[in-house]
């Protein structure tokens, strides 16, 4: 079969799986200043599946049939039922819920300490309900300003109000683009990270990003201040914002914001930044380890928002990384980057969840799934951006991306 006969097939089969099912598209925005808001849940009204917008504001959602309700939230906006009754583009105004800084004295920090140890133990005391559900990923690296790899998965999962518990890949397509043969680095296995990115440990007293990745022993100190506070008046949800950071040291540092609903204890957002001093986050692998002369400046930028679904069940919604470093690769100079975003899009109870081995990285994984083009010619669970959009086409253009060209 010639590529003109394959592409020609692959049109008519994807125009046919688009046409089984409707699909509505949307936009949300701030009433108040009219910009895009990113990463706000569109949920089908009583059902446990939805999609996110990108970080544009834009989204997609699959429907079997209209008319169709939706549910639009996001942390920090009131929350909007929205009925869809044909195909017109939506946009979605959201009215901010922000209360302006209250003043902060000496005396909230024994309320800061108490809030944070309350919080710890309803986590602790909720992840044991555990949830089971499907997710997408998506994954780009960069080499300098040059896009080398691309991922994008599905998972069966099993989650709590902790991060990840277990998954097990389903669907996969990867693309690698070979910029300077002999001068490459790549970031096989990005995906580990998304896996293991945990939010508080028993361990520890304070948030936890360290000993989740890099496995460190040491008990590390984090204070806390407040912030500011929130209030959703549909819901009467109280939302307290804290910053944190650790104590300082020699080996790693952590610092950012959580977000906590101050009358249940729930943690509904962590933002932050993990800087690892010691260089242990990403090390260099097979080949590629008698090349690699540094790698320095490793840094973890990490958003993971939660979501609430019963009165005490509390689960991950997305996970948002960026890794960056430096390295020095036979003598060149390279900035690696590698930006991902993990979603989980629908939940099933009785969904069956087999743990995948983290030791074996996304590269064999992978490989060893058959590769469906149908299935990937609509199917972005998160609407891609303008640029992702463009590198996903490059690739496909090119023919480097599905099971590794098997």
């Amino acid at each position: 079969m010639n590529r003109f006969t394959h592409a020609l097939l692959l049109l008519i089969l994807g125009f046919n799986l688009v046409h089984a099912q409707v699909i509505v598209q949307g936009y949300t925005y701030n009433q108040k200043d009219k910009t895009p808001i990113a990463y706000t849940s569109i949920e089908l009204f009583d059902k446990s599946r939805g999609t996110l917008t990108n970080d544009n504001g834009y989204f997609e959602l699959h429907l079997d049939s209209l008319p169709a309700l939706i549910k639009v939230s996001c942390l920090g906006y009131e929350t909007k039922m929205v009925p869809i009754p044909d195909t017109t583009f939506l946009s979605i105004a959201l009215h901010p819920t922000i209360i302006p800084l209250r003043e902060v004295q000496v005396k909230y920090q024994d309320d800061i300490a108490k809030l944070v140890e309350q919080t710890r133990n309803k986590a602790i005391k909720s992840r044991r309900n555990q949830l089971t559900g499907r997710a997408f990923y998506r994954q780009f690296n960069n080499n300098d300003s040059v896009c080398t790899e691309v991922l994008e998965s599905f998972y069966d999962i099993c989650s709590n109000n902790n991060g990840i518990k277990s998954w097990d890949l389903t669907q996969a397509r990867y693309g690698i683009k070979d910029v300077d043969t002999g001068n490459r680095v790549y970031i096989y296995n990005q995906s580990v990270i998304t896996r293991f990115l945990k939010v508080y440990a028993d361990a520890t007293p304070g948030l936890d990003i360290s000993q989740a990745i890099v496995n460190q022993p040491r008990k590390q100190r984090v204070y806390y201040e407040m912030a500011n506070q929130y209030e959703d008046p549909s819901s009467g949800q109280q939302i307290v914002e804290l910053l944190f950071r650790s104590a300082k040291n020699k080996h790693d540092s952590t610092y950012g914001h959580i977000y906590i609903d101050e009358k249940t204890f729930d943690i509904l957002k962590v933002q932050g930044t993990y800087v690892d001093k010691d260089n242990r986050l990403i090390t260099p692998s097979g080949w590629e380890r008698q090349n690699v002369e540094t790698i320095e400046k490793t840094k973890l930028d990490y958003e993971i928002r939660f979501k609430k679904l019963a009165e005490d069940v509390v689960t991950v919604d997305y996970i948002k990384t960026k890794v960056s470093l430096f390295t020095i690769y036979k003598k060149r100079k390279i900035t690696l980057t590698s930006d991902s975003f993990f979603y989980v899009y629908e939940y099933d109870p009785e969904l069956s969840v087999n743990d995948m081995s983290p030791e074996v990285n996304d590269y064999e994984n992978v490989k060893n799934l058959p590769y469906d083009p149908v299935f990937w010619f609509n199917n972005p669970i998160i609407k891609r951006n303008p640029i992702q959009q463009r590198l996903i086409t490059e690739f496909e253009r090119e023919n480097i991306i599905g099971n590794l060209l098997n």
